[in-house]
């Protein structure tokens, strides 16, 4: 019963950071201003979804169709460098929690298409550009409005280059998208042919091609998606396993991390075998694949990795990853590492955290302190007892589970655990 309660507290706590998520049922976007009094409220008439005032000021204004923003430091940075009007249409980014976009967007990209914007003008730092249609792939809130496939069709119909929209669906594994930039004709880009698996018209296509960047391109789909034949053709037409992806791509991981990341083991053999790396950082976080393929509690990757990479984990990691057999051969030679405290705290906040069961009563049944409270300079707050750590709403990589986290609050509650503030208030 106690067991339910707990679930149900994290749960129910989970259902309302979902609503406070629900960008399309909340408050309307608003957009850092330019100074340009007109050029701010054509944006302010795109995040209300107003075409009709749109329409009307763009008549009175024609200049701005195609004016790009500038004034704000948000607007001289990053992929929305220097956005036109065609740009905010996309609600990618956005800068409140809760934003709604309005069912009337559609209509609006219409307004401006038709009064003259430029469907492939780029916006975003020099060599990293995007369009409106790559902006469209890349976001989330046109998909959960569930209109990006209308605006992709309305781009389309516009002439928009279908490129910039495989690469951004590849990128965010919005596979919906791609089938519908499929359907409207991008299929036979390499890309699109790795997605679906046609290792015969990849082959064909880069051959003709002859551009290894492509072939690179076309690695990074088949990996994520798990196409292993494609994997084999895109590397025999020159796409490099530990080679950093290009733009768009997850550019600071290479091939090795996203086979990791999606636990594609039979994928980072034949990686391996074509001279992939596994000890190769990321340049974003410094990663690994091991650590890739740890952070989304991809088990069997973590498995497979950890015997071909030269590190030495810490309890702290072999907890997290629940590497019982390796956590428990460490202990025997090193005991007073159970409640060694590190970055991330001790091993068994690091268990409970990651919902690891089996790890926690490891533990616990071989001494670790039920109530250690300090924590490292990593763990939110600091000062967190194991119970803190299972209680956590915070999400961690695909692989965390609530189901899981509050198992391992009641193995803990049944062993007397208690959280921060009942031991503070206790003293």
């Amino acid at each position: 019963m106690r067991y339910l309660t707990t679930l149900l507290l994290l749960c129910s706590t989970s259902l309302i950071f979902a609503h406070d998520g629900d960008h399309t049922k909340m408050s309307p976007n608003t957009h850092p201003t330019t100074g340009n009094k007109e050029f701010d409220q054509a944006v302010v008439y795109i995040n209300e979804g107003n075409a009709e005032a749109l329409s009307q000021l763009l008549k009175q204004n024609p200049q701005l169709v195609n004016m790009r923003a500038t004034g704000h430091e948000e607007y001289e940075k990053g992929y929305f460098m220097h956005p036109a009007l065609i740009h905010f249409t996309a609600f990618n980014p956005f800068w409140n929690r809760g934003t709604k976009v309005p069912e009337t967007t559609p209509e609006v990209l219409i307004v401006l298409l038709e009064a003259g914007a430029d469907v492939d003008a780029k916006c975003g730092n020099p060599g990293n550009e995007d369009t409106t249609l790559g902006l469209v792939t890349t976001g989330i809130l046109l998909r959960e409005a569930g209109i990006e496939d209308r605006m992709i069709e309305i781009l389309n119909k516009h002439g928009a280059d279908l490129s910039y929209g495989v690469i951004g669906a590849a990128a965010y594994s919005d596979w919906d998208a791609m089938d519908t930039l499929i359907r409207l004709g991008a299929g036979q880009q390499p890309v699109a042919l790795a997605y679906q698996n046609d290792a015969a018209g990849l082959k064909k296509t880069l051959a003709t091609t002859n551009d290894p960047l492509a072939a690179q391109k076309a690695l990074f789909a088949a990996v994520t998606k798990g196409n292993l034949e494609c994997v084999t053709v895109a590397l025999d037409a020159g796409a490099a396993p530990s080679a950093y992806m290009p733009a768009h791509l997850h550019p600071g991981a290479t091939a090795m991390h996203q086979a990791a990341l999606n636990n594609h083991v039979d994928i980072l053999k034949i990686l391996i075998e074509r001279g992939g790396r596994t000890n190769i950082e990321d340049k974003n976080y410094s990663g690994t694949p091991l650590g890739w393929a740890a952070h989304n509690h991809n088990d069997e990757a973590v498995a497979f990795l950890i015997e071909l990479t030269d590190i030495d984990p810490t309890p702290q990691q072999l907890a997290a990853w629940g590497l019982n057999e390796r956590l428990l051969a460490y202990l025997k030679t090193h005991p007073d590492a159970i409640n060694e405290v590190a970055d991330w705290g001790t091993p068994l906040q690091q268990a409970a955290f990651h919902g690891r069961v089996e790890t926690v009563k490891l533990l616990i049944a071989n001494g670790a302190d039920i109530n250690k409270a300090e924590g490292g300079e990593r763990v939110p707050g600091g000062g967190v007892t194991p119970l803190d750590k299972a209680l956590s709403k915070e999400l961690y990589g695909s692989g965390t589970s609530l189901e899981d986290r509050a198992a391992c609050a009641e193995i803990l509650l049944e062993n007397g655990a208690k959280t921060g503030d009942e031991l503070a208030s206790s003293k």
